[in-house]
């Protein structure tokens, strides 16, 4: 496991920068971005590059890198080094600036090559892992060709409305700039929230059994959008709650559930990380067979 004093040696605007967020201005030493941590409209969220320290005018709160990591990933110092260990994604990845090196602008940098239908079999085999319908990923996920640290990779990409991508395959979790939610708008009389799409394709999945409802769908993509998440619910007079069962989870649904307009259906995956590790539990059976199913054909 990575020691805390080598990730305090990384460069905290790169980091910014990999997690989907540029200045909106620098000065000297200074770069001020819009808060990454909340949201905002105009940006008080200063780092110095010099010290690699930030901190937040608006919540009077700053630190370091792993303050900053806790912060955005609402955990603890040990569940952080876990996460830049266990998660290969441009999040987490990048490696430490060493003095007097020069900045190459592009590496480290997610950059698409090409979007299409999914039809790769590892995808494809990989769905299937997570229980996830292939019919449904025709409709919300396209195959990603990108480039990473001059490497070229393909994963399952769930486009954002500011026109990024989350990327997901076997190997990989990450996503390429910018970063922002998903609204699928259906009937507008309801609002689901999730955390990420597959807790989404996992939900869709299990309407195909129970019906179809035109329900509206959020998918934060990242809890640290959620204050936008709060603006977004406004206008619904039905908000239901499908997010993790976990600290960070728990803690967001809190802060949602301000009135007898929000449900927390976290009950219905109880026991379970989230809905898809719940939907993948119920489905092990089926996936038993399919197995079988398919050594047979092997041979």
């Amino acid at each position: 496991m990575k020691r805390v004093k080598d990730l305090k040696q990384w460069d905290l605007v790169e980091l910014l920068s990999r997690l989907g967020y540029e200045p909106s201005k620098v000065i000297r030493d200074d770069y001020w971005y819009l808060s990454p941590l909340r949201v905002e409209k105009t940006p008080s969220f200063k780092v110095n590059r010099r010290l690699n320290v930030w901190y937040d005018h608006g919540v009077g709160q700053g630190g370091d890198l792993i303050d900053f990591g806790c912060q955005y990933c609402n955990c603890s110092i040990s569940d952080l080094l876990r996460k830049w260990d266990d998660l290969p994604s441009p999040t987490f990845s990048f490696q430490p600036r060493i003095a007097g090196e020069k900045k190459n602008n592009t590496e480290g940098v997610v950059s698409i090559l090409g979007i299409r239908p999914v039809t790769d079999q590892h995808l494809l085999a990989y769905l299937d892992t997570r229980s996830i319908p292939h019919s449904l990923v025709e409709s919300y996920c396209k195959e990603i060709d990108f480039s990473l640290h001059n490497r070229q990779y393909r994963a399952l990409g769930f486009k954002n409305d500011a026109g990024g991508y989350e990327l997901r395959n076997a190997d990989f979790k990450g996503c390429c700039a910018p970063k922002d939610v998903t609204l699928i708008v259906g009937t507008g009389e309801r609002l689901n929230i999730f955390e990420g799409f597959f807790s989404f394709l996992s939900y869709l999945a299990c309407q195909k059994v129970l019906g179809d409802t035109g329900d509206d769908f959020l998918i934060l993509n990242s809890l640290s959008l959620l204050g936008k998440a709060i603006d977004l619910t406004e206008k619904y007079t039905k908000v239901a709650l499908y997010l993790d069962n976990d600290i960070a989870g728990k803690r967001a649904t809190s802060t949602l559930k301000t009135s007898d307009r929000f449900s927390d259906c976290s009950s219905l995956y109880q026991g379970f990380k989230d809905i898809n590790d719940w939907w993948i539990n119920r489905n092990k059976p089926i996936q038993k067979v399919m197995n079988s199913v398919r050594r047979g054909l092997r041979r």
